[in-house]
């Protein structure tokens, strides 16, 4: 592995500081950052605001034929290799190096709201990566970079070339370098992934159900000839055998069992052992690994791959429990999934979404992947290879064979138009790099050119309301309603949530209808809703106290618990800078169970602005969502902003970052 690295002790580089001049080295590497910034070969972003910390994305796009390196980034590289000689340390990683020397990054500094900031930079298998570390007076300054390059064809068929990449710079002496890690601290590990109901644990099912049905029978005939006293027996046989059962069962399987069990659903006379059989069901529901969504919370990030970059939102997902031993769970069915995969790929999965739940492994083997377990009929399935490949599709009984890198299908119906919708929409995502970069801060991309990628948007949105419109007699909506629903308008969700579709009643749509019956709370025209609030000295304030008396108010929704929340502190806190002295008020209103928390992040990151928080009863990150002031604008995702007129009546809504800020300059503020 052609792999350089220079790596000094700490005490040598002290020893050596005087010689090398790290700070000729810094001054060296400032000059040549701002050259290659103001490249006109490059699109760049500032994309990080904290002190002792730049970060800048950048992007290079060519149509012409072969990866030309643009100059500029020719020059930077050229700078870092020749900093070598004066800094600390170095490393050097390139693709055709071969392996990579580690996968993560990590920085830590000292922070006066957290007990501390790490920053990370991940390194993948296709990221060249450059880092020069220099030791002055200050301590440790540290420039890094990591770039890689996409070939693609856009829509009109022209063949496109790209080169993303990252750029960063930690000064003041505040950050230290932490060892290399081979894994990414801040990716969620994989839980390992269920596995479907073997063979031998279909034949204990088997075992189970032909015993439970012969007692069953018994059951039923001293039922006839009124002898109690055997029947009682016969259903404590039964209950020793719920209790007793080892196996793993399905949801299906579970309820063919209670189906079967003699004396369950009894009311009269049978009522005592008809409780103790209970008992057993609930023993016995501990055996079960379901597919079914049950009760479930949790928080998303509607990051799809056309979402604008000022719609992102938190959404906290909820769903409704489905209660397995009373006969109230949902018609399951047995899917059976194949498809082609090589032993060198990654392990194909198969996850339920909308709720999401764990994902079964397929089994591979002999070049093909295979797949058979219940699940609910009809819930949306992803099938991925972790390899950017994946596909939807629907729980049925047809046999269905998938072809993951042709993106072909072969199944119900239903499914096959299903992946037929899928391939159409995914027609577009090569276009995404043209302008868009992988590496982006808040989220999984970053928006280098907004009138492309708008339009780019604005188009996958069309083509998503016109896949809804041409199936509004099938269930292929549910995907693109409950993937979508954040962006679209009062009037999109009101021509397609209609109760007498057959999609309505779907249960990846509950957030979708929440969602939409809190936006007709909050449309413009409508008057403020008045509730009770607290400033950060804890002092009880109302919303009319600040709303209808003559100003414009931007009323910023967030928290402090998630990064994606907290961001839009920059643009309203650049908002009150901007228009200080005119008619309008920033307040930022805060769903925060812990307001000492609250109250140090507005002191630590200086936020000026006028701040509010739900009242203190609330008492964990749930509740809040209850709170009046919540409840009185149908407040289903954060960050989220409401901008009243002077009179009190909502002006406009769902306006976040770049947006909004234009929005409020249209305004006549005097």
């Amino acid at each position: 592995m052609r792999l350089r690295l220079n790596i000094l002790t700490l005490a040598l580089a002290l020893c050596l500081t005087l010689n090398a001049q790290p700070s000729d080295g810094i001054e060296v590497m400032d000059r040549a950052i701002g050259t290659f910034l103001q490249s006109s070969e490059l699109m760049a972003l500032d994309t990080h605001w904290s002190h002792n910390q730049q970060q800048w994305t950048f992007k290079y796009v060519t149509t012409a034929d072969g990866p030309a390196t643009p100059v500029a980034l020719t020059s930077l590289l050229n700078t870092f290799s020749q900093l070598v000689p004066q800094a600390a340390s170095s490393y050097f990683h390139s693709t055709q190096d071969g392996e990579k020397p580690f996968a993560t990054l990590v920085y830590e500094r000292k922070d006066n709201y957290y007990s501390g900031i790490v920053g990370t930079y991940d390194l993948k298998d296709n990221y060249n990566f450059r880092l020069l570390n220099f030791l002055d007076a200050d301590g440790l300054t540290s420039y890094g970079m990591l770039w890689c390059a996409t070939d693609f064809t856009d829509r009109s068929g022209q063949p496109c070339h790209t080169i993303d990449g990252l750029l960063f710079k930690l000064y003041g002496g505040i950050w230290q370098m932490q060892p290399f890690r081979q894994d990414n601290p801040w990716e969620p590990r994989d839980r390992t992934a269920r596995r479907p109901i073997s063979q031998s644990e279909r034949a204990l099912y088997e075992t189970l159900l032909s015993q439970i049905q012969y007692l069953n029978g018994l059951y039923q005939q001293n039922q006839q000839s009124g002898n109690e006293q055997n029947c009682d027996a016969i259903a404590y046989m039964a209950k020793n055998l719920l209790e007793g059962y080892k196996g793993k069962l399905s949801t299906r399987q579970y309820t063919e069992i209670l189906k079967a069990t003699p004396g369950l659903g009894e009311s009269e006379a049978g009522t005592v052992r008809s409780r103790i059989l209970h008992k057993a069901a609930e023993q016995l529901s501990k055996c079960v690994s379901s597919s079914i969504p049950l009760s479930v919370e949790y928080m998303s990030k509607n990051i799809g791959p056309f979402v604008k970059t000022d719609e992102l939102r938190l959404l906290p997902l909820q769903y409704t429990r489905y209660h397995l031993y009373k006969h109230t769970v949902p018609q399951t069915v047995e899917v059976s999934l194949t498809g082609p995969a090589t032993q060198e790929a990654l392990p194909i999965k198969v996850q339920p979404v909308y709720p999401k739940q764990e994902a079964y492994e397929a089994e591979t083997g002999h070049q093909q992947f295979s797949l058979t377990a219940d699940f609910a009929k009809d819930q949306l399935l992803e099938v991925s290879d972790g390899k950017g490949h994946r596909m939807l599709l629907f729980a049925d009984s047809i046999p269905t064979t998938v072809d993951l890198t042709q993106m072909t299908l072969t199944g119900s119906p239903l499914n096959e138009r299903f992946a037929e919708c899928q391939r159409r929409l995914d027609a577009l995502k090569p276009e995404l790099h043209k302008y868009t970069s992988e590496f982006g801060f808040n989220h999984d991309f970053e928006v280098m050119d907004t009138e492309g990628f708008n339009r780019l948007s604005v188009d996958a949105h069309q083509l998503q309301m016109q896949l809804i419109e041409e199936n509004a007699d099938n269930l292929i909506p549910v995907w693109y309603l409950a993937d979508n629903y954040t962006t679209m308008t009062l009037d999109e969700l009101s021509r397609y949530l209609k109760k007498d579709r057959p999609y309505a009643d779907h249960v990846a749509l509950q957030p979708v209808w929440q969602w939409y019956e809190g936006l007709q709370k909050r449309q413009p025209g409508t008057k403020f809703h008045d509730a009770e609030c607290i400033d950060t000295l804890g002092v009880s304030h109302r919303l009319s106290d600040y709303i209808g008396r003559g100003d414009y108010v931007v009323l910023n929704f967030w928290s402090t618990r998630e990064n994606l929340t907290r961001s839009s502190c920059k643009a309203m806190k650049q908002l009150a800078k901007e228009h200080a002295g005119k008619n309008l008020r920033v307040i930022g209103l805060a769903l925060d169970s812990d307001k000492e928390s609250w109250r140090r992040y507005v002191k630590a990151r200086n936020l000026t602005y006028e701040h509010l928080s739900v009242p203190a009863d609330s008492i964990n990150s749930y509740e809040q969502w209850t709170a009046a002031a919540i409840q009185a604008y149908g407040i289903q995702a954060l960050p989220e902003s409401i901008v009243f007129d002077p009179k009190g009546r909502i002006a406009a809504i769902g306006l976040l970052g770049n947006t909004l800020k234009e929005y409020i300059r249209s305004l006549p503020l005097k």
